[in-house]
């Protein structure tokens, strides 16, 4: 299970992502989700979003950074599996 200073990461970064771009989903995973991360272990995060380019990725990643560094007292990796959301309309 997942330590509350973890989801209160988690409910940081999302709160803030939302004013940057609409979250489809996001989803955190590994051993910070599982409950059994050891002090070197990053968070990993699946957000889902409509469209990516290279402006939102930073942006996406300053947030992270933000979070990361306002909520802990140690540095940490904000790891981020990025779903480009490809819309393909077939005539």
């Amino acid at each position: 299970m997942m330590l509350e200073v973890d989801r209160q990461i988690v409910l940081a970064f999302y709160q803030r992502l939302q004013k940057v771009v609409a979250v489809l989903e996001m989803k955190v995973f590994g051993s910070r989700a599982r409950g059994d991360a050891t002090i070197e272990s990053d968070l990993d995060v699946f957000i889902k979003v409509d469209t990516m380019d290279r402006s939102l990725r930073k942006k996406i990643i300053d947030v992270a950074w933000e979070v990361g560094f306002v909520c802990c007292s140690i540095s940490f990796l904000v790891v981020f599996f990025l779903l480009f959301l490809a819309v393909f309309i077939l005539k």
